[in-house]
C-alpha cells in the first residue's frame, strides 16, 4: 500500500509542477503574443478603413484568462418593415434595421493550462449559421503559442469572418473558400464526432465503406496467396 501511495505522490506532484509551469508560461509566454497578434488586426484595421472594426478585450481572471478580438456590428442593407394600422396615415409603417453582429475570436486559457482558439461566425435575422462556436486550435501548450500559430488563428478568423458576412460571399478566393470549408469539416469537436462515430461504425455509409475495404483486401489476400474457395 505505501508503495502505490508513494507513486501516486510522485505522479500527483509532479503533475502539479507542469500545471504551474502551463500557467506561467501562459502568463508570461502565450498571453503577450496573442494579444500582440490580435492588437496588431487591431490597430491595421482601423489604418486602412476595414468595413469592421475591432474590440479588443482582455480578461485576466486567475488561471483562466481571455482575450478576444470582437467586429463591430454592421448594418446589411435591409429592415424588418412593420405596417400601421390605416387611421395612422402619417405614419405607414416603421422600419428596423437588420444588423449583423458576432465575428469573435477568443484565446482561452482553460483550468489545466491549456490554450483554445475559438470563433463565432457573424449571424443576423438574416443569417443564422449552423454552429454558433467553433474551435480553431487546442488544446495548445503555452510554449507551443507561437506568433506563427497566433496568424494562423488569425487569418482562419478572418476567412470565417467573410465567409459567414453578409457582405463577404464574393470576397473569398480557391485557398480561402478551401480553408473554410476544411474548417468547418474538420473543427475539433467534428473530429471527435467523426473518431465516435468511426469507433461505434454508427454511420451507414462508413459501414458500407468499411465492409467494401475488408473484401478488397480479402480479394487481395486470396489473389495474391492463390487460396482457393472449395
Amino acid at each position: 500500500m505505501r508503495q502505490m501511495l508513494d507513486r501516486a505522490d510522485r505522479q500527483l506532484k509532479r503533475s502539479e509542477l507542469l500545471l504551474d509551469y502551463r500557467r506561467i508560461n501562459w502568463r508570461h509566454v502565450a498571453a503577450p503574443r496573442i494579444y500582440e497578434g490580435f492588437n496588431a488586426v487591431f490597430r491595421v484595421a482601423r489604418e486602412i478603413g476595414f468595413p469592421f472594426q475591432f474590440q479588443l478585450d482582455h480578461v485576466q481572471t486567475p488561471n483562466e484568462e481571455v482575450i478576444q478580438l470582437r467586429a463591430s456590428k454592421t448594418y446589411v442593407g435591409v429592415v424588418n418593415r412593420k405596417e400601421h394600422a390605416p387611421w395612422e396615415p402619417a405614419y405607414p409603417h416603421t422600419d428596423r434595421k437588420v444588423l449583423e453582429e458576432g465575428g469573435e475570436l477568443v484565446a482561452s486559457q482553460s483550468s489545466t493550462g491549456h490554450v483554445f482558439f475559438l470563433v463565432t461566425p457573424r449571424r443576423s435575422e438574416r443569417s443564422t449559421p449552423s454552429e454558433t462556436e467553433l474551435i480553431l486550435m487546442g488544446p495548445l501548450d503555452p510554449n507551443d503559442v507561437t506568433p506563427g500559430v497566433v496568424r494562423k488563428a488569425t487569418r482562419r478568423y478572418l476567412v470565417l469572418l467573410k465567409a459567414t458576412s453578409s457582405i463577404g460571399g464574393d470576397s473569398l478566393g480557391c485557398s480561402d473558400w478551401l480553408l473554410y470549408q476544411w474548417t468547418y469539416t474538420f473543427e475539433l469537436r467534428a473530429k471527435y464526432d467523426l473518431v465516435r462515430s468511426a469507433v461505434g461504425l454508427k454511420n451507414e455509409w462508413l459501414k458500407a465503406s468499411v465492409t467494401a475495404v475488408i473484401a478488397i483486401l480479402a480479394g487481395f489476400v486470396l489473389a495474391k496467396y492463390g487460396i482457393k474457395s472449395s
